[in-house]
């Protein structure tokens, strides 16, 4: 997945999404309240992009074998149709 501030693009990954946000698991973690546009593909080839922002953060010093540090990114908006292929 692709996610881009006002003056970065970066990228991680998911295992973790729901129509409200999704996890990304990355090591460039961006303040709380960051807006971003976040793009990802869903199989099927369904590519979604929505604007959203950083909600929390699991920091590297946080991590273990279990959970990966990264950010929870809330979505501020979808699109319908995004919506239902999120779901």
């Amino acid at each position: 997945m692709g996610f881009q501030s006002e003056t970065n693009f970066f990228t991680g990954f998911t295992e973790d999404i729901s129509d409200g946000g999704l996890f990304v698991a990355t090591y460039s973690l961006l303040p709380i309240g960051t807006p971003i546009t976040i793009t990802f593909e869903l199989p099927g080839e369904v590519t979604v992009t929505a604007d959203g922002s950083v909600r929390w953060l699991r920091d590297v010093f946080d991590a273990d074998d279990d959970n990966q540090p990264g950010m929870g990114i809330a979505f501020d908006a979808l699109s319908a149709d995004d919506e239902r292929v999120v779901r």
